[in-house]
């Protein structure tokens, strides 16, 4: 019974806090980002909007989405800006595991490592690859 008397107490400590101070201030200091491999954006020249590289800098938040009806890779996975403009893909040859792992629901999100204009309409973005973990 004292088990249960200790859970219940704990459970409306969390209410409270999450009443206090939002939802968002109570889980984020519970959130740890592991970082899983370094990779390269494939696909930038093929962008319509080029110009979308321009404001890439170092350690800006990329979001990662599946796109498993792709007609081209089954385990393909866009790089998008965070106002959800497409960047390109990860590299077929690293998305496997990366594929798996947000099937199984795990959230993976990426930061930009680096960002230049190698060519005409062709962006060179290092990208470091991150598991989220709650």
């Amino acid at each position: 019974m004292l088990g249960g008397a200790l859970m219940s107490k704990m459970r409306n400590m969390v209410l409270e806090a999450v009443q206090m101070n939002g939802i968002e201030n109570v889980i984020m200091p519970l959130m740890n980002e592991i970082f899983l491999s370094f990779t390269d954006i494939a696909g930038t020249r093929y962008v319509d909007n080029q110009d979308v590289f321009k404001g890439l800098e170092k350690n800006v938040p990329l979001l990662l989405e599946r796109e498993a009806d792709n007609k081209y890779d089954s385990n393909a996975i866009k790089v998008m800006t965070t106002d959800r403009e497409k960047l390109g893909y990860i590299p077929k040859k690293d998305n496997s595991v990366f594929a798996k792992l947000m099937d199984a629901g795990k959230i993976l999100h990426a930061r930009v490592y680096s960002c230049y204009e190698a060519d005409y309409d062709q962006w060179c973005v290092s990208i470091k690859i991150c598991l989220m973990d709650f």
